[in-house]
Formats: structure tokens, sequence, C-alpha cells
């Protein structure tokens, strides 16, 4: 059975954080946060991460075993912060809705104008356009981050 958690960046236990951490891109800002939640050596602007995470029951009770994770964060810009989103789910778990549905779990109690701007994978595009934020998925580049393409929010 899937199931999924949310809570704010510091209330995530150690152990699940150094699971989440080896499902991240090596040398990734996600990586170094959930390397800092397991060294509870949190920055200040980690504090306002909120994570997700999925988990199934390990082979003979050892336990949660995460197969995927979801960040809503601060994202600075120039001097502008922006609510990204973004996440990782393993291989053998995709195509299961489990992103998005970390995603709904992660915004769910957040006002319309907290919910996340700024995505990094086309994947994240479809999933803030299945949840209508207004969102657009940003790549860098070597003169900085440029936006690829946009959703907006449909009202009704």
């Amino acid at each position: 059975m899937l199931n999924i958690h949310s809570m704010p960046a510091d209330e995530l236990p150690c152990y699940l954080a150094e699971q989440c951490r080896n499902l991240c891109w090596p040398d990734s800002e996600m990586q170094g946060l959930f390397d800092r939640i397991a060294l509870l050596s949190l920055k200040p602007r980690d504090y306002t991460a909120r994570i997700a995470y999925c988990w199934v029951t390990g082979e003979d009770d050892e336990g949660p075993v995460v197969v995927g994770w979801a960040c809503a964060w601060d994202w600075q810009v120039g001097d502008e912060a922006r609510v990204q989103s973004q996440g990782y789910v393993r291989e053998d778990y995709r195509r299961q809705g489990i992103a998005g549905a970390m995603c709904v779990c992660l915004t769910h109690d957040l006002p319309k104008d907290s919910l996340p701007v700024a995505v990094f994978s086309p994947e994240f595009l479809r999933i803030a356009q299945r949840l209508g934020w207004n969102a657009t998925q940003y790549r860098r580049t070597d003169d900085g981050w440029i936006g690829v393409g946009t959703v907006e929010r449909r009202e009704g």
C-alpha cells in the first residue's frame, strides 16, 4: 500500500530525509536540503520548505521505504521570491499519479496566491496544469534561468 505524508522540512525524520536524499540528483539543491535535514543543520531559508513523501512498507517489516518525494519551497530569483515545486518518484513507481498526489498533499491548505509558480520539469508543468496552478517551467542556461513553458489557472 502507498502512503503519503506532508510536513514542514524541520519535522521530517532524519532517517526519511536520508532516503529522500538518495532519490536526488548528485549535488542538487534538494540533495543539499535533505542532507541538512538529516544532519539537523537547517538554514533559515530551509524552514520555508514543505516536504511530501510517499512510502511503502519494506520487506520483513523493515519500516517505511521512501519511493518518492515532492517539495514546495521558496526560490529566490533576483529580488523576487517565488514558490517552486519539484519532486522525484522511483522509476518502478512512476505513472501511478504519485507525484500529483504528493503535490495535492503539499498544497491542500495553502491559499491560491501561495501555490507554486515555478517548476523545473515538463512533468511538473503538467501536474501544475492538472491542479490548476499558474506556473512557469524554468530551465537553467549559461545566462541564468529562463521560462520555457507556462500554464494558467482556469477560473470558475
